[in-house]
């Protein structure tokens, strides 16, 4: 019996040196950037493959001058609009047709030609898809004499997904890809070029953040005397 009770104080013993002989220290660490964009001669930025409906807004416009004039301050670095030949042709007619692919770069005879053209380049390009939906729904609102009742309105629904891809042109490889996506019940006195570019600003957000470095705390542990 004795024997067990000085075991469990050698232990407890222990166990209080071990707890007083190494101290928590929480180390910054920069996490791992998107790619080194001051190694490359340029950075370029290609059109998106656009799948969206006739609704009086101009999304490439709006695409464009964002990758020109807020993405830039992400990487520090000025982005370059790249208008390979043909190019144009085969998004109008993806659009047209609304025909959904999913480009393999690498493998993509089209892309490996822009990219052998331009050596030590990064570049931006993607796809945005919308679908504007209409549907019923009931809401309950007051007649004059201020009694409830429903009434049957026809409300928009608009739902985006974007996919944006960071290519290496060297290999060929991708090296950061990002999908976000966004919902949108819009007000009836907004405009369809407010609606678009209200959802594209917050999908802008979240890929200017995704490609700022920042510091993240590690703890590690180290032994005092």
């Amino acid at each position: 019996m004795k024997s067990k009770i000085l075991l469990l104080l050698l232990l407890a013993g222990l166990s209080a040196a071990c707890a007083e002989s190494f101290v928590s220290v929480p180390i910054p660490f920069n996490e791992e950037k998107a790619a080194d964009f001051s190694a490359s001669q340029d950075v370029f930025f290609i059109d998106f493959i656009c799948d969206v409906p006739e609704a009086g807004f101009d999304a490439e416009a709006e695409i464009r001058r964002t990758f020109a004039e807020e993405i830039p301050f992400a990487i520090d670095k000025k982005i370059v609009l790249l208008e390979p030949d043909h190019w144009a042709m085969i998004r109008s007619i993806l659009r047209r047709y609304r025909l959904n692919i999913d480009i393999q770069y690498e493998d993509s005879v089209f892309f490996r030609n822009i990219f052998k053209a331009h050596p030590r380049r990064l570049f931006f390009t993607g796809k945005l898809k919308l679908e504007i939906k209409r549907m019923g729904v009931v809401k309950e609102t007051r007649d004059e004499m201020g009694n409830k009742k429903n009434a049957y309105e026809t409300v928009q629904l608009w739902e985006m997904e974007m996919k944006v891809f960071l290519i290496d042109g060297d290999k060929a490889k991708i090296l950061r890809q990002e999908t976000y996506s966004e919902k949108l019940e819009p007000g009836s006195e907004t405009t369809a070029q407010f609606n678009f570019n209200s959802m594209f600003a917050k999908m802008t957000a979240k890929l200017t953040a995704a490609l700022q470095p920042r510091k993240v705390l590690q703890e590690r542990y180290i032994l005092a005397k």
